[in-house]
């Protein structure tokens, strides 16, 4: 538990030094949009597909 604890506080102290300058800042929120907009429009792919695996399904899952 202290392990974890101090590798939390290592990270948000990183992230603070990182954030105070303007050009890092956007660098970091850039990169992070760019992912989670990534992760979303993976999630939405794999949503449609099982959606149309489910709709052209023969017999019922369940």
């Amino acid at each position: 538990m202290n392990t974890k604890k101090t590798l939390f506080t290592t990270a948000a102290l990183g992230v603070a030094y990182l954030l105070k300058n303007k050009g890092t800042r956007d660098k970091i929120m850039n990169s992070v949009q760019s992912f989670t907009s990534q992760s979303k429009a993976k999630k939405i792919q794999w949503h449609s597909l099982i959606f149309i695996s489910l709709t052209k399904a023969k017999k019922p899952l369940l």
